[in-house]
């Protein structure tokens, strides 16, 4: 099929090529109707923009890299839709990659960014991965954390208020009676697990509860995690009323191993989950949980990248963007 070119557009419609530029890249320099005119007519042509020749004018390669933690964990998935419409609708190309969690597989995944020359980076940070967030600092590689911060390397973010989601979650239980309220979560000192542990202490304290550290659990944060470590707890004769979980797939860990041994949710034991997934919802009972606004936080992310890289090619100053979202109790049946 024949690649339809600026110029014929040019001719077709009557106006300039520099016009018909300015339309097509959408740079706000002539008017609205003008531009939705000749967008019309190279819609009908079927024009497809030259991404790359605009890179090259543009000293861009019009790619962003996102690099995801585990591609099986369900809490990415609507993050990384909305990545691609927004990035789709923008021109934009998306290259992924994804780091198993893992620093060594964090570093692999930034050297196939840098050799795609992505433009900016998006990504889910990898505990122990501050090495890789100096290279592309060194390298001056706009990048946008997702989820967390890193306070080694300061780094632009957006991130949920994972304090107010643990409040709310140790509230919640509060608020329904339970009297012992354990917190079970990641080995790892991460920023949202000592985040969302800061919050369930303080609802603990406003209300006048020990902070037992027995009542602190350390699992991973997955379903077998959840599972495991739910065996490992003689709940009822601990007089554990209450769980807040680090995560849904820890907390529907939890529950599956309650339910075998006979244990009534909520009757007995409560249990708050984190991220609201979609598996929280069609488990049973559907769970109660902390939702954090994850369209939301794909479209700033996508916001975010693209200041900093304008900022890049404009050669004004390194700027620090953060943002920083609000958490909602989702309540269901389990609490």
């Amino acid at each position: 099929m024949k690649q339809i070119t600026i110029k014929e557009i040019a001719q077709k419609t009557g106006y300039s090529v520099n016009t018909v530029s300015r339309a097509l890249a959408n740079r706000g320099e002539i008017s609205k109707e003008t531009a939705a005119k000749i967008c019309k007519v190279a819609e009908s042509l079927g024009y497809v923009p030259n991404l790359l020749a605009r890179g090259l004018a543009g000293r861009r390669s019009n790619t962003i890299g996102f690099i995801m933690g585990d591609m099986l964990n369900p809490f990415h998935w609507p993050v990384v839709k909305v990545i691609q419409e927004e990035l789709n609708d923008r021109g934009l190309n998306l290259v992924m990659a994804n780091s198993r969690e893992t620093p060594d597989g964090l570093r692999t995944a930034v050297n196939i960014m840098q050799s795609n020359q992505v433009d900016g980076l998006l990504m889910f940070f990898t505990d122990g991965g501050e090495e890789s967030l100096r290279v592309l600092h060194s390298r001056n590689i706009p990048t946008v954390l997702i989820g967390t911060r890193s306070d080694a390397v300061p780094t632009s973010y957006v991130e949920c208020n994972d304090v107010l989601g643990g409040y709310l979650a140790a509230m919640h239980l509060i608020q329904r009676g339970c009297r012992r309220i354990a917190f079970v979560g990641k080995k790892q000192h991460t920023v949202p697990s000592d985040s969302r542990l800061e919050g369930y202490c303080q609802a603990l304290q406003k209300k006048g509860y020990e902070i037992d550290p027995d009542l602190l659990i350390s699992a991973p944060p997955n379903l077998e995690g959840g599972y495991i470590s739910a065996g490992n707890v003689d709940f009822l004769n601990c007089g554990i009323d209450g769980i807040v979980a680090y995560n849904d797939l820890l907390a529907i860990g939890i529950i599956r191993n309650l339910l075998e041994r006979g244990i009534r949710i909520p009757e007995q034991v409560a249990i708050v989950g984190y991220d609201n997934i979609t598996f929280g919802e069609y488990c049973y009972p559907p769970l109660t949980t902390v939702n954090i606004p994850k369209e939301q936080m794909g479209r700033k992310a996508v916001e975010l990248i693209i200041e900093l890289i304008e900022h890049k090619l404009n050669d004004e100053p390194d700027e620090l963007h953060l943002e920083l979202l609000n958490p909602k109790l989702i309540v269901r049946q389990t609490a």
